[in-house]
């Protein structure tokens, strides 16, 4: 898909260039022969990130969402990718690097509610346990 840059931005005494499409997104962003360029999907959500150095593409970084516009996988190099899966409230469930190596969530219980705050993370034998202040900031 061809995108017409609409605006473009010279930040002074330095050869870095940001181009915006036509719905305001950043379309490329470019500094000495090193370019990015980015392809988005009817949301808004970030699809893909091509990495060019001096004309060449060395990698396309390409996401998928899901009906929730809920980042379900990052694949990289073609082959390379992260899995992500969610529960029926929305939160992280579990992610996994080319379903080899899960990583598990546990959410903190607050009574008879749900909370988006993080108890536990399990990698393979390690769990890494969170504790938190009155404020709900990660205290540990």
């Amino acid at each position: 898909m061809k995108r017409k840059i609409v605006k473009r931005k010279q930040i002074k005494k330095t050869s870095i260039q940001i181009n915006y499409d036509s719905g305001k997104r950043l379309y490329e962003y470019a500094n000495n022969g090193f370019k990015v360029k980015y392809g988005y999907d009817s949301n808004d959500n970030i699809i893909s990130k091509k990495y060019i150095l001096n004309g060449t593409e060395y990698t396309e970084v390409v996401n998928t969402f899901n009906k929730d516009d809920a980042l379900t996988k990052v694949q990289i190099f073609g082959d390379l990718g992260v899995s992500y899966y969610y529960d029926n409230l929305g939160r992280l469930d579990y992610k996994s690097l080319n379903h080899v190596i899960p990583i598990f969530y546990e959410y903190l219980t607050n009574g008879k509610r749900t909370s988006l705050l993080i108890n536990k993370i399990k990698i393979e034998n390690d769990i890494y346990s969170y504790k938190y202040d009155k404020l709900t900031r990660c205290a540990s």
